[in-house]
């Protein structure tokens, strides 16, 4: 074997790169696999520019145990050649934690950026100008949602009891005021056209008694009726308008009578009733009234989210970017804004052994020997006595069937069993067992049809994600159906199954199955495999991508064991033994770096001048996330997160935000900071070719071509900013 790694080395040497991987196709057919050679190999594909093979090497060395620079180097320029930037970077990050200054490393983030930019600098003006003219509700639904049918009942039952409106009404044709109109005026369009005339004059009280009267002597004519509710809705007599657009029959109300009841409803906090009349509206209008559009997504947001704002001084409100959270109180500087809980969990692959959670709450299920590692064997007794008697005593449950999953109790085994891993269980879904292979490989698995190991999952966050919405959402609807007891899920199953991920909107161009397409496959397999089928479109598979890339927010278990095991030593009675023992933790432990869908969470918009910071936190016992306020708050201020690392210049900033999230940042800071020293930063003039204008001497992030125009920036809001920025260093 070592001759036939030389004659590799030496056709690498040679650059006779394709002679190399024969070579070390046979050294890796051995049953022990050595990543050195994968490196190698990996190396060889990668000059041949067959970078999807050379990452299948590089990821298979990886989860092999080699860790060095240079293979993370590799790592990153495999990963970079095919335009997965954020992966380059979390392999280029760990080069970095212990050679900050490789000039390799520099040089490659260099070549990231530009093409960055440059893809920047050929979609910023066409894709802002497109992105200004583009209607948040582009993307909404007016779907009706399963049960509303009961809920519309419901409402219309309170409005007739509450509210006193009614389908009939007793209008007598013998009102006194008709006795003292003349007889050239019992003509009731001529009263009508009086009524309007008194409305444009502001005689407001006179235009009601000639509508009123108009409505008597012809009750056939809903015009008039339509009239008056307009008046009524002027003179701010809601309900009493609303009822006269009541009593106009479904058949003959128009665009407009169907949107003014919708509004009116809305104001009485019947949201299905208002959502029925403003849908209607929308479509008699053939989809073309915005107004109509807006107030219908701000009644579903206001029915969606109140629920999961009750506790926080928050509400999540439609805004002309779409969902919005804002603050419906004053908030101080690290005050809690709102908490919430992880709706489907994933953790990184590359944390599965070093940090394992509970695949159901993500709860951490360390033990010493995944912080003291080969440690322990040599450890003394003394120590691991203590070891013994203060860590944590919780012991991991796995899944009685498969043992693919590991949870940190009985009840969330339960729960997770109930909630999705009955889908996904290879006992109950033997196809299943080649995606937690692919997990469980960090995103490689062996293609049963060409019996060689291959890169089955590309994504940047777990492999699971996808397979357990799709799990939860057949699990549920299982669930209705067997409560039935159907046979199969009813229309109403699916759709109900399906609404906790209409939180979540599904926005970007990513191609999922062309970038997965063994993935896709694999899912297909996965789940048309199950007692209940269900078809997996290439549509629907890029679509829940596209949600997961868009709303996904990283986390960690807010406490481990080993915090517990530090909290237990220090209470106890100190010697020299739990002294040498607390020595030893001073180590960091690995962290476990979970992903999941936050649906309060994922209504917060991003501001490269944020407000907001997400912190690790206790949720209702469970890990999940806390968005605590970075400085004062407003009653009324919209709350902001930043999605990206705020620390990069303005126009890198705004790229990686495009690419990842397919949004130019107009945030305060974008718009005060500069993006070009030859382009002044407040009236976008350019500078002679070769010259700079002269920088803000306090951030270095704005350049100006006169001093009017930094006063100018300055007094409209570069100084909020500039007081808030840190200067660049060497700058």
């Amino acid at each position: 074997m070592e001759a036939i790694e030389r004659q590799a080395d030496k056709q690498i040497e040679n650059k006779n790169y394709s002679e190399a991987i024969k070579k070390f196709d046979s050294l890796l057919t051995n049953p022990i696999i050595e990543p050195q050679y994968l490196y190698k190999r990996a190396k060889c594909h990668y000059h041949l520019n067959v970078f999807q093979n050379a990452q299948a090497d590089i990821k298979e060395a990886i989860s092999n145990g080699l860790t060095t620079s240079p293979v993370y180097i590799l790592a990153g320029k495999i990963a970079a050649k095919q335009a997965k930037y954020e992966e380059a970077l979390t392999y280029y990050k760990n080069v970095l934690k212990t050679e900050p200054g490789n000039p390799e490393v520099i040089a490659d983030l260099k070549t990231i950026q530009k093409e960055i930019l440059d893809t920047y600098e050929a979609n910023s003006k066409d894709g802002e100008t497109e992105e200004e003219n583009l209607s948040p509700t582009k993307f909404c639904t007016q779907d009706i949602y399963p049960g509303d049918d009961l809920l519309l009942k419901n409402e219309k039952e309170i409005l007739e009891v509450n509210y006193k409106i009614v389908s009939e009404v007793n209008e007598s044709e013998d009102d006194p005021r008709l006795s003292f109109l003349p007889a050239h005026m019992k003509n009731p369009a001529k009263l009508a056209i009086q009524g309007q005339t008194c409305q444009m004059r502001g005689q407001l009280e006179e235009a009601m008694q000639f509508f009123d009267m108009a409505i008597l002597l012809d009750k056939t004519n809903h015009n008039f009726r339509l009239f008056k509710a307009r008046l009524c809705f002027q003179m701010e007599k809601n309900l009493e308008s609303l009822q006269q657009l009541w009593l106009i029959p479904k058949s003959l109300r128009n665009h407009e009578i169907w949107k003014l009841g919708g509004l009116i409803v809305k104001d009485l906090d019947l949201p299905v009733l208002a959502e029925f009349w403003i849908r209607k509206a929308t479509q008699f209008s053939n989809n073309a009234d915005e107004e109509c559009k807006i107030a219908f997504q701000q009644i579903r947001i206001k029915r969606l989210y109140s629920p999961l704002c009750i506790d926080f001084p928050v509400e999540v409100v439609f805004s002309r970017y779409g969902k919005a959270v804002v603050a419906t109180r004053d908030i101080d500087a690290n005050g809690v804004i709102f908490k919430d809980c992880p709706l489907v969990i994933g953790q990184a692959t590359d944390t599965l052994t070093s940090s394992p959670t509970c695949d159901n709450c993500g709860y951490s299920l360390m033990e010493p020997k995944h912080y003291f590692g080969d440690k322990l064997n040599t450890m003394k007794e003394d120590l691991k006595e203590l070891i013994e008697s203060y860590w944590p005593k919780r012991f991991t449950v796995g899944c009685e069937d498969c043992y693919r999953e590991n949870y940190c109790s009985k009840a969330c085994r339960t729960e997770a069993m109930e909630g999705y891993h009955r889908v996904l269980c290879p006992k109950n879904n033997p196809a299943a067992s080649l995606l937690y292979d692919v997990r469980d490989g960090d995103g490689l698995a062996v293609n049963p049809e060409t019996r060689m190991r291959e890169e089955y999952w590309g994504g940047h966050f777990s492999p699971m994600i996808i397979p357990r919405m799709y799990a939860s959402m057949i699990s549920y609807a299982q669930k209705l159906m067997e409560e039935e007891g159907l046979s199969e899920p009813s229309l109403l199953h699916w759709s109900i199954s399906k609404a906790p991920y209409r939180r979540f909107v599904a926005f970007g161009s990513s191609k999922a199955v062309q970038k997965n397409p063994l993935f896709y496959d694999l899912l297909k397999d996965v789940f048309k495999n199950y007692k209940i089928p269900y078809e997996i479109t290439k549509a629907d598979f890029d679509g829940r991508y596209n949600q997961a890339t868009c709303n996904l927010q990283a986390f960690s278990p807010y406490t481990t064991p080993y915090h517990k095991f530090l909290a237990n030593l220090q209470e106890a009675e100190m010697d020299m033994t739990i002294v040498s023992m607390i020595k030893m933790l001073e180590k960091k432990p690995p962290q476990a770096s979970l992903a999941s869908l936050f649906p309060l969470h994922a209504c917060t918009n991003h501001s490269c001048d944020n407000n907001a910071d997400i912190l690790d936190g206790e949720v209702l016992g469970r890990p999940g996330i806390w968005v605590m306020a970075r400085r004062p708050i407003s009653k009324g201020e919209e709350i902001h997160i930043t999605y990206i690392d705020t620390a990069m210049q303005q126009k890198l900033r705004r790229a990686w935000l495009y690419r990842s999230f397919h949004f130019w940042c107009k945030c305060r800071r974008c718009e005060f900071e500069g993006s070009d020293p030859d382009i002044c930063t407040n009236c976008e003039k350019k500078a002679p070719e070769g010259k700079k204008f002269a920088v803000c001497s306090q951030c270095k992030k704005a350049w100006y071509c006169s001093t009017k125009c930094q006063k100018s920036s300055w007094k409209n809001g570069h100084k909020t900013i500039c007081e808030k920025a840190e200067p660049v260093k060497g700058k």
